[in-house]
């Protein structure tokens, strides 16, 4: 951008024309604020605050190197280490980061605890996030040595307990090279035989290979890895020279929270709450690990990937996806990285079935899937099997899912969750005989239980039900189900003196709105909408139901505001799927873009770009006709 200037005249592939340099940066700083800017001796430095949020992302050389969302991956660097080394003594931390480290050296009590940081900007930068997270300025407690970390460890003169490496964005010229197989040699060096390096590795933001060149110079040097889920785009690898083994039994007291346990406190701050969460973080075993990683060529300082890497032109999503894969594939038997102690076989299962079922909670169907299957290698339970059914279900394999779940209610009839679960399934796959038997069970076991009425309402109003999030839009389209809006008010009702259920589920009142609107109850129709919409101000399809009850009511000039307000959300909503679905066509996953394809027109009926897409597909596949058919009928405006 540096060679821009002001006129205007440029254009774009497309010829439009692009905006002066000028009006783009003051668009840029509308849209962010900048709270700390400088350059430095080794790289440039900015701490960025989202308008409308408390988030604050630290910037360096035009790279995130960490957020306010984020700094649980920092507490999580020290907290971890913890687990497997109780006696840690001397420290070096790597990388000072947005600065939370404060109270992680207060964890190690009178530990020798040192910070090396090539750029002396970064402890400025980090007294911006001091307000906002666990970090504080710098504590003078703590020895800061402004230095390289390589050069620091080659030239130490003593062994250390722990390294924690928090180089930052592994992108960046000056941070690539602490992810190479010369550094981890320096550290194992440097590192006493039971020594651990916690190293931390942003994995949505790298592609799938330099992952692995990472992963497997860290594995060439050290015998025993352990990869751990810190945060949703982060991990943290410990590796060392000794076993990495969770002893189960000393790990629960870790979690008790008292104001003299600050691991305790520490490990809350990394969104970990007991010691069943804690191991539904363990990515791979060490076996396995070393298995994977070693089978791919290892980042080297002669042979540095990373700075060349070009995931910036992908998006962090893909990466993310990717790379979860890559580790749900090579996991192994992550209960063998666990020592279980004295624990009878009976009480292991029920541990696996707790560590399985909080995996699934957290988003990780298929390491909760493989704890499940231990579980009920051990012993069959319920819980393991309702846990292991939705995982099973979360992966789209249906008739496993349901299989479990059957096995899991012949074992305890009366389970609700596990009706709830079955019945929910029955409701996505349109099977609503099935479902009403579901949850009508749960109404015996529960009488007026706010979820089952919820979920029998939708029973009723399946074509409703594309307006809810979560559900499978495309099965919906092409649904020929009646609705029954006399049926499903009747569960409605229950709901709507249910603030607490309503909170967590605003979509109960639009549902309403729309099965009062069908029986002819406008005045009801145009209170349950407008009860959503204080809620909700943002949604497209509240705005259309209320647009539709008032011009029904004949006040079609207050109804012609909220359908150009539905439209307004619309469209960037549409747009965005028809970017994914396109994005999906180009990597040949064409079930993907269509079930895209019919949220987008679910949204936007009128869509051309949605339309063309469709029309291109419906030659090799034949939904995205009948999804063109049923959505032409659809008002466009």
């Amino acid at each position: 951008m540096s060679g821009q200037s002001g006129s205007g005249d440029s254009h774009s592939a497309d010829n439009t024309p692009l905006p002066p340099f000028a009006l783009w940066q003051k668009e840029l700083h509308q849209a962010r604020h900048l709270i700390f800017f400088a350059d430095g001796v080794c790289s440039s430095k900015a701490v960025i605050g989202l308008p409308g949020s408390n988030n604050h992302l630290l910037v360096s050389d035009g790279l995130k190197e960490a957020s306010t969302r984020d700094l649980s991956s920092q507490v999580a660097l020290f907290s971890f280490p913890l687990a497997f080394r109780r006696h840690i003594q001397e420290i070096v931390a790597i990388g000072w980061g947005a600065g939370a480290f404060s109270d992680n050296a207060a964890m190690f009590g009178q530990s020798s605890f040192t910070c090396l940081e090539i750029e002396p900007l970064s402890f400025d930068a980090a007294r911006a996030f001091r307000n906002v997270d666990c970090s504080r300025a710098v504590d003078c407690r703590l020895p800061v040595e402004v230095s390289d970390g390589r050069r620091y460890l080659l030239s130490c003169h003593k062994l250390l307990d722990l390294i924690v490496c928090n180089s930052g964005n592994p992108q960046k010229g000056i941070a690539c090279n602490s992810y190479t197989s010369e550094f981890f040699s320096a550290c194992r060096q440097s590192l006493k035989s039971d020594g651990v390096l916690s190293l931390k590795l942003p994995y949505a933001e790298m592609s799938s290979g330099s992952l692995l060149r990472v992963l497997s110079a860290l594995a060439s040097v050290f015998p025993y890895c352990l990869p751990l889920q810190s945060t949703a785009s982060d991990i943290v690898v410990l590796a060392s020279d000794k076993p990495l083994l969770v002893d189960y039994q000393s790990l629960r007291p870790l979690f008790v929270k008292s104001s003299s346990n600050r691991l305790a406190i520490q490990l809350t701050h990394s969104g970990i709450i007991d010691a069943e969460d804690f191991l539904c973080r363990i990515l791979a075993e060490p076996e396995s690990f070393s298995k994977f990683a070693l089978a791919h060529s290892p980042n080297t300082d002669d042979c540095n990937c990373l700075e060349y890497d070009l995931t910036k032109a992908r998006t962090s999503s893909d990466l993310h996806r990717g790379n979860k894969n890559l580790f749900d594939e090579s996991s192994g038997k992550p209960w063998q990285a666990v020592n279980w102690g004295s624990l009878d076989q009976q009480s292991q299962a029920a541990a696996m079935a707790a560590v399985a079922a909080r995996a699934v909670a957290e988003g990780a169907p298929q390491r909760g899937f493989i704890w499940a299957q231990r579980s009920c290698a051990l012993r069959r339970s319920a819980t393991a099997l309702a846990t292991a059914g939705v995982a099973a279900l979360d992966l789209g394999d249906k008739i496993k899912g349901l299989t479990f779940l059957h096995e899991a209610l012949a074992l305890s009839p009366g389970d609700v969750v596990t009706l709830e679960t079955r019945g929910i399934f029955y409701l996505n796959s349109l099977n609503l005989e099935a479902a009403r038997q579901d949850f009508a069970s749960v109404l015996a076991l529960k009488k007026d239980d706010p979820f089952a009425c919820y979920c029998m309402a939708q029973t009723y109003m399946t074509q409703a039900r594309q307006m809810l999030p979560g559900a499978d839009v495309l099965a919906l389209v092409c649904s020929d189900d009646v609705p029954q809006p006399k049926e499903a008010l009747k569960y409605l009702r229950v709901l709507l003196s249910e603030k607490a259920f309503l909170g967590s589920h605003p979509e109960a009142l639009l549902l309403a709105a729309v099965a009062s609107f069908q029986t002819d109850d406008l005045v009801q129709a145009e209170k349950l909408s407008r009860s959503y919409l204080s809620l909700e101000p943002f949604s497209p399809f509240g705005w259309r139901t209320l647009g539709a009850t008032l011009d029904a009511s004949g006040r079609s000039c207050e109804a012609a505001v909220c359908w150009d307000r539905s439209m307004q959300l619309a469209v960037p909503l549409s747009n965005d799927l028809v970017a994914r679905a396109a994005q999906a066509l180009s990597g040949k996953r064409a079930a993907e873009a269509v079930l895209y394809l019919s949220r987008s027109l679910t949204l936007l009926p009128g869509n051309p770009e949605a339309r063309s897409l469709l029309e291109s597909l419906s030659a090799i596949d034949p939904r995205a006709k009948r999804v063109l058919e049923l959505t032409s009928r659809l008002p466009s405006r």
